[in-house]
C-alpha cells in the first residue's frame, strides 16, 4: 500500500479532536505499564491452571474441561488485546484513537479479540448451566454430564464466536487516511500529516451491528448467569437444613465461589459496556452523555478490567474452592506430608 497523502484522503482535525486522539500521560501509563502487567499476571494464572489440569488426573472433569477452554480463550484475549494496544503505540505514538492503525495487523488483532471475548462469555455461561444442573437436577446432570457432549458444546461455542465476530468485525481490507492535527488553538495544522489505516468491513453499518451484538450478548449472559446463580444458592441453602458441619462447609464453599464469579463477571465487564452504550446512542442521535476526557478514562478502565476478568478466573476458582487449592499445591509439589 503506497503511503501518500492527497486531498481526498487527508483530514484536518480540530483542536478538540486532536486532544481526543493524542496520547496523554495517563494513556501511556495504561499502555506500557497497567495493561502489560495485567496481561502478564493473567498469562501466569491461566497457564498455571492448564498445568494443573495436565498434571492432576482427578481434575480432568467435564466442568474443568469447560474451564480449561476458558483459560485458553482468556489467555488468547490477553495476548491479542495487549498486542493490539502496544503495537498501535509502538508504531504510531502520536495518534491514539482506537480505530486507526499504522498497520493492517491491528485490524486482525481486533477481530481475534472479539472472537475470544465472545468465547469467554459463552463458556462462563456453560459453566453456570452445568453447575445449575449439578446442584438443582443431579439425576438429569448425571445423564447429561458426558465429555462427548461437552466437547460438542465447546466446539459449537468457538464456531459461533468466530461467526459472530466475522459478521461485523472481520476486516475485508484496510484503507489509508492522513491526519493533520493542531496542537494548540492558535497554531495551524502540521504540514506533515500522520498516515493511519482504518479497518474496512463488509458493510457500512458493521460497527453498529458489532455494538448491538456485544451489548445483547452481555445483557443475556448477565441475566442468565444471575438467574442460575440465584437458583443454585437457594437450592444449596435448602439442603443445609439438618446437614452435618462438613456438608455445610461444602455448601458455603459453593456459595462463595458462585458469588465471587458473579461479582467478578459483572464488575469487570460492566465499564466497557458503558462505552458501548455511549457509542450506540451517539450512532443514532449524535448525543454523547460522557465528555471526551471522561470517555478516555472509562475506555482505559474498561480495557483494564476486561483483561483483569481474563486474568482472575483461575484465582477465583482456586481461592474459593479447597479442591482447586489442593490440586494446585499438588501439581506444583508444594504440599508437605505430615508423615
Amino acid at each position: 500500500m503506497a503511503e501518500t497523502c492527497t486531498v481526498n484522503n487527508t483530514i484536518t482535525l480540530t483542536y478538540n479532536e486532536t486532544l481526543g486522539n493524542i496520547y496523554s500521560r495517563r494513556d501511556v501509563i495504561f499502555v506500557i505499564i497497567v495493561i502489560p502487567i495485567i496481561a502478564l499476571f493473567g498469562l501466569v494464572t491461566n497457564s498455571s491452571f492448564l498445568f494443573v489440569l495436565y498434571r492432576i488426573d482427578s481434575m480432568r472433569t467435564v466442568t474443568n474441561f469447560y474451564l480449561g477452554n476458558l483459560a485458553v480463550a482468556d489467555a488468547c484475549a490477553l495476548i491479542f488485546i495487549t498486542s493490539k494496544h502496544v503495537w498501535t503505540y509502538m508504531v504510531n505514538s502520536t495518534i491514539q484513537k482506537g480505530i486507526p492503525w499504522k498497520s493492517p495487523i491491528g485490524c486482525l488483532l481486533l477481530y481475534l479479540s472479539y472472537v475470544v471475548y465472545y468465547t469467554s462469555v459463552f463458556i462462563i455461561t456453560l459453566v453456570s448451566i452445568e453447575r445449575y444442573f449439578a446442584t438443582c437436577h443431579p439425576l438429569r446432570h448425571r445423564l447429561l454430564n458426558k465429555k462427548t457432549r461437552a466437547v460438542k458444546l465447546v466446539i459449537t461455542t468457538w464456531v459461533v464466536s468466530f461467526g459472530l465476530a466475522s459478521f461485523a468485525a472481520l476486516p475485508t481490507s484496510t484503507y489509508q487516511l492522513c491526519y493533520n492535527y493542531i496542537l494548540t488553538e492558535k497554531t495551524f495544522p502540521k504540514e506533515d500529516a500522520i498516515i493511519v489505516y482504518e479497518c474496512k468491513r463488509a458493510c457500512a453499518n458493521c460497527f453498529l451491528i458489532l455494538l448491538i451484538i456485544d451489548m445483547v450478548q452481555f445483557v443475556i449472559a448477565c441475566l442468565l448467569n444471575s438467574i442460575l446463580y440465584s437458583l443454585i444458592v437457594l437450592k444449596v441453602n435448602k439442603r443445609s437444613i439438618g446437614e452435618s458441619i462438613a456438608n455445610n462447609n461444602v455448601r458455603n464453599s459453593v456459595i462463595r465461589m458462585v458469588i465471587a464469579n458473579s461479582v467478578v463477571f459483572f464488575l469487570c465487564l460492566f465499564p466497557f459496556q458503558i462505552v458501548n452504550v455511549r457509542n450506540l446512542i451517539l450512532s443514532f442521535d449524535g448525543y454523547s452523555f460522557i465528555s471526551a476526557e471522561n470517555l478516555s478514562l472509562i475506555e482505559w478502565i474498561g480495557r483494564a478490567t476486561l483483561l483483569l476478568n481474563s486474568s482472575v478466573n483461575p484465582v477465583v476458582y482456586s481461592m474459593t474452592n479447597p479442591r482447586y487449592r489442593k490440586a494446585f499445591l499438588e501439581a506444583f509439589n508444594l504440599r508437605h506430608d505430615d508423615n
